[in-house]
């Protein structure tokens, strides 16, 4: 296997949207920036006039903390439980049976693809907690998975290497289609619920706790009563739920088979060490990033205490892996290396990947498993539950292929990562 060079650094980034615009990769200055009032989310200019309008990630002030207040209550540490139990366990059993249930060849392996089996794996978990139904089968879910990747190249159409124009349309059609074919009765289902609930007829405790139900319950005082907000809303849920998670998972093996490779005895701990896999997995999360930048605008003339001046109006691109990588403060000595065994203490072993502030990522909790900003839980998240089950089916890079990157994109995700299972 080739080595995974990871698009992170500030060279990687003169042929991207952000070539032109100060680039900022100090820890401490992205820290400042991301939780100042000053700044305001820079991204998605395009999206937010149409497929992403007035939705969480663009919103700001008072709007913005009461969405993320009442979101809070889905994604609590008691909540991350149930969630983990109720949707991600079966969800991860299932893509397991489905690659038992692969023909293998004459030595009994199993070839298949973990860029499709991990997307599969992931969309019902979103699907689940966003609040989508009907995604029973293989040929659902790869709809919806199809439907809601189209949308998040909208969401993010600034970075494609395609026509804008293209991108956005082909968005916006898939939009439709996943209205139709799956939010309309998921919507429909759950208001009747709400209803009822209002009605005195059933207990708060009967409904739904996804996303989609909560802002049915709120739309008088956070979400608007308008159902078009509540699909895009359902949209970005989606794929901030499914398209980041997947990506990075990828990204997490590549790494860590890199550094088996290199460190055969590592090997035995995947499965014989129980925190060996959960440190593995924040060490990626810390050195690799889809999002190559995030993007915040001054709304006012501001001087950082570094004492950089950046103009009312300024756009700027915070890189926050670069600024995780040669952190040697907090992350100890060669930052710019991954190491499964790196000690962190007095911050999270993640470092900027989720950011930080108002605009942290709403869903860090159930990919990492708890709450804590410590990397410290006896819970697995997202990523470390999928690891654990498809190491112990059996999981194998196939060396016989490359792992390849998506050509689609400036984002740093792969659409091909050839995997084996023996077992």
């Amino acid at each position: 296997m080739s080595e995974l060079k990871v698009r992170s650094s500030a060279s990687d980034l003169q042929a991207t949207p952000v070539a032109h615009l100060t680039q900022i990769s100090d820890y401490d200055e992205i820290v400042e920036i991301m939780r100042s009032r000053k700044f305001v989310q820079g991204s998605h200019y395009e999206a937010r006039k149409t497929i992403m309008k007035d939705t969480l990630i663009v919103l700001e002030g008072k709007p913005h903390l009461r969405r993320r207040t009442i979101l809070n209550q889905i994604l609590n540490d008691d909540s991350i439980v149930e969630l983990r139990q109720a949707h991600l366990v079966p969800a991860v059993d299932l893509c397991i049976a489905e690659v038992k249930a692969l023909p293998p060849d004459a030595d009994g392996v199993i070839a298949t693809d973990l860029a499709e089996l991990v997307q599969r794996c992931v969309y019902r978990v979103a699907a689940a907690v966003s609040g989508i139904d009907g995604v029973d089968t293989v040929a659902t879910v790869d709809r919806m998975i199809a439907q809601v990747k189209s949308i998040t190249a909208g969401f993010t159409v600034e970075w494609s290497m395609q026509p804008m124009d293209e991108v956005l349309a082909k968005a916006n059609a898939d939009q439709a289609d996943f209205r139709k074919e799956l939010f309309e009765a998921s919507q429909a289902k759950r208001a009747e619920l709400v209803e009822k609930f209002r009605r005195g007829e059933i207990t708060r405790e009967a409904l739904p706790r996804d996303v989609l139900t909560y802002t049915l319950l709120h739309k008088d005082d956070a979400w608007p009563d308008d159902e078009n907000l509540r699909l895009r809303e359902m949209c970005l849920f989606l794929s901030a739920g499914s398209q980041t998670t997947a990506n990075g998972f990828l990204l997490f093996v590549l790494l860590l088979e890199q550094w088996l490779d290199a460190h055969p005895e590592d090997r035995p701990l995947v499965l014989g060490d129980s925190d060996f896999l959960r440190q593995a997995v924040y060490e990626s999360l810390r050195v690799a990033a889809t999002v190559p930048a995030r993007l915040r605008t001054a709304a006012e003339d501001v001087t950082l205490a570094s004492g950089r001046k950046i103009a009312a109006g300024q756009q700027v691109a915070l890189l926050t892996i670069p600024a995780n990588m040669k952190n040697e403060k907090l992350f100890g000595s060669d930052p710019d290396h991954y190491n499964p065994h790196r000690k962190v203490e007095g911050t999270a072993h993640w470092g900027l990947t989720f950011g930080t502030g108002g605009h942290t990522c709403p869903g860090r909790p159930l990919v990492t498993g708890g709450r804590t900003m410590k990397s410290k839980t006896d819970v697995d998240g997202t990523l470390v539950s999928m690891a654990r089950a498809f190491y112990a089916a059996g999981m194998a890079i196939d060396r016989r292929k490359q792992p390849e990157r998506e050509a689609k994109t400036h984002y740093n995700n792969f659409s091909s990562v050839p995997v084996t299972f023996v077992r």
